[in-house]
């Protein structure tokens, strides 16, 4: 949702998105008089500065100086180390003049100075905007792309994954123009492509000096209206095991987790070793065999039950075996200890807990709890902690007690669950339009100590958890039984790929790249498999106002967002497209595109969605 407010305001492109600090030094002294196209004396003028950027990737390519009656324009390279020093002749002797820094995979960045200023200042305008507030947060994807290059990418309704590249590799150029007059020059050297339904040409097929040249030309050509490196764009990839029953595993497209699977299976050898602290799982289970490598029964009974198993399906079923469900990670280690046979104790749950730990679990799932302290158990779980292995454990299910919604009863979250050394997981359901919100039946924790963690974990009156059960079969369940050992899949997907975190810098990667839920006046979230183990953090995102229309037509306006994911803007009334593009580990990037209308009014809610 986006609101927006009648605000008189002057509007300024955000250093602070860009995180740049540009110092110059400005020098003027005077020259001999000589004839000029506008007459008069001139000045030598010496600008000298240096470009400091947060992000690697937005340290400027080149500076390009102009003033406003003066038709000349000047390229100044930027070196490696973001410093610059030029000469500029010029008929003004305290300008002010125009610093256009071209950054790569963005729209040119217009700064003004004159002598008598130390700081470079934002070429600002003032006008009566809208006051523009919006959220950002994840979507799932819907990539269809009809153009190749990053101006189609700006464009496209959806989530795709642009591959960035080294500077001295870029071999292509996109831009818009007037005409396609200033192509021509370089049909030569290169090749020329018009895209009529995006109005783009694209030159490609140069070579890195050739590239580099054609450029700069095109940046000082007045008929260029917009110019870019042409980004490759690919579509964000899946992976789609083979397994028969895995189309009905709605919940893994709703955390992300076959775009995750593209990244990273598992790790086969050494496997992650995952504990199982439940009812005892069948190890002979068709589908459990391969990952299932010990069953260890505390309590009297040795014979296998339903919850474990179920419950061992979610977190390492074999997958892309043409057999049965997928499991969340697909390589692990699983040892399943039996510690409850109908119900259990706090003596047996410790026992689990101290032995799965001296056998090397790295995670230790426990979709079980009770109302009472737990304080065996809660020695075990201090000590495996301190040993670095991260305990997930299902936050509990409503039962006649009173845990909604802001209730305070120190119950509200089960028992070990309750445990701050413990992650405490919540059941997602989904509403009759497919989306994620808090399950009515699962425990939220009281206010001071909220369950601010969640995952699917069935929906009731419709679809459930599919997995797998005893005698070799398959069966839906529900609850947050459900919803913990898919975050304990995840968290070995992540320890597959770095190994090295801690259980509170896992918590924290689950949280802040989580998909932000509706709530009252705690800020839960569902897990995102994908942000997760690339990183894909929403604070990072760049977000962009592109005028369509009117006068101020091709400015960009940026913002950014805050620790809360909210952005907000001043912006002329007008046609835009708001285009949000999250960083990924590595080198890529999703992009998210919305075209947004700003009248002239003096109230305005505009409905789109970044999640």
């Amino acid at each position: 949702m986006v609101t927006a407010n009648k605000d008189n305001e002057v509007i300024q492109m955000r250093t602070r998105w860009l995180g740049i600090l540009l110092l110059i030094v400005v020098t003027t002294s005077g020259c001999w008089p000589h004839l000029s196209f506008v007459g008069g004396a001139t000045y030598s003028v010496k600008l000298m500065g240096v470009v400091h950027g947060a992000l690697e990737d937005v340290l400027p390519t080149s500076l390009v100086i102009y003033s406003g009656d003066e038709l000349r324009r000047q390229v100044v390279p930027v070196g490696s180390d973001g410093r610059f020093s030029v000469n500029w002749t010029t008929t003004r002797r305290h300008g002010p003049w125009t610093l256009e820094f071209q950054i790569p995979q963005h729209h040119p960045i217009q700064m003004a100075v004159s002598a008598d200023e130390s700081l470079l200042q934002l070429d600002f305008q003032t006008y009566a905007g809208l006051l523009v507030s919006g959220t950002l947060d994840y979507q799932l994807p819907q990539a269809s792309l009809s153009v190749a290059g990053a101006g189609e990418a700006f464009r496209t309704s959806g989530l795709v994954e642009t591959q960035q590249w080294p500077l001295d590799e870029r071999r292509s150029i996109v831009l818009k123009a007037s005409s396609g007059e200033p192509l021509r020059p370089w049909e030569k050297h290169g090749t020329v492509r018009y895209y009529p339904h995006a109005n783009l040409w694209s030159l490609s097929d140069l070579s890195e000096n050739e590239a580099q040249e054609a450029y700069m030309a095109l940046s000082q050509d007045p008929e260029v209206q917009w110019l870019d490196w042409n980004a490759p764009v690919f579509a964000s990839a899946m992976r789609q095991p083979n397994d028969p029953l895995f189309q009905e595993q709605w919940h893994y497209d709703l955390i992300y987790l076959p775009h995750a699977w593209h990244i990273t299976t598992g790790r086969p050898q050494p496997p992650v070793r995952i504990g199982i602290l439940d009812t005892l799982a069948d190890g002979g289970h068709p589908d459990l065999q391969a990952n299932l490598l010990r069953v260890n029964s505390l309590t009297s009974s040795t014979q296998p039950q339903h919850h474990g198993t179920h419950v061992a399906g979610i977190i390492g079923a074999t997958t892309n075996n043409n057999r049965g469900v997928a499991g969340t990670i697909w390589s692990a280690d699983l040892r399943s200890y039996g510690v409850l046979n109908g119900g259990g104790t706090d003596a047996i749950l410790a026992e689990g807990l101290a032995l799965a730990a001296s056998e090397g679990a790295q995670i230790m799932n426990l979709s079980l709890g009770g109302r009472s302290d737990l304080p065996a158990s809660l020695t075990s779980i201090q000590n495996a902690h301190a040993q670095g292995v991260t305990i997930i454990a299902a936050a509990g299910n409503v039962s006649g007690s009173n845990c909604g919604l802001g209730a305070s009863e120190p119950y509200c979250t089960l028992f070990p669950a309750a445990y701050g050394e413990v992650i405490a997981v919540g059941a997602v359901e989904v509403d009759g339009q497919g989306r994620p919100q808090v399950a009515s039946y699962s425990l939220l924790g009281p206010d001071n100590e909220p369950v601010l963690l969640f995952a699917p974990g069935g929906t009731r009156g419709g679809p459930s958890i599919l997995s797998t059960t005893t005698a070799g079969g398959y069966t839906e369940d529900l609850g947050t039984s459900m919803a913990a050992p898919l975050v304990s899949g995840i968290v070995g997907l992540l320890l597959s790929v770095e190994g090295g975190l801690t259980p509170t810098a896992i918590w924290e990667r689950l949280y802040k790249t989580g998909i932000g839920l509706p709530f009252d006046h705690h800020p839960r979230r569902m897990v995102n498999a994908y942000a997760a183990v690339t990183q894909s953090y929403l604070h990072r995102a760049w977000i962009g106002f592109e005028a369509l229309t009117g006068a101020h037509a091709g400015l960009i306006y940026w913002a950014e967002a805050g620790p809360d994911r909210t952005f907000d803007g001043s912006l002329p009334p007008g046609e835009y497209a708001l285009t949000a593009r999250i960083p990924v580990t590595g080198s890529s990037h999703w992009i998210f595109s919305e075209r947004v209308s700003i009248p002239d009014t003096d109230s305005i809610a505009i409905e789109f969605r970044l999640e």
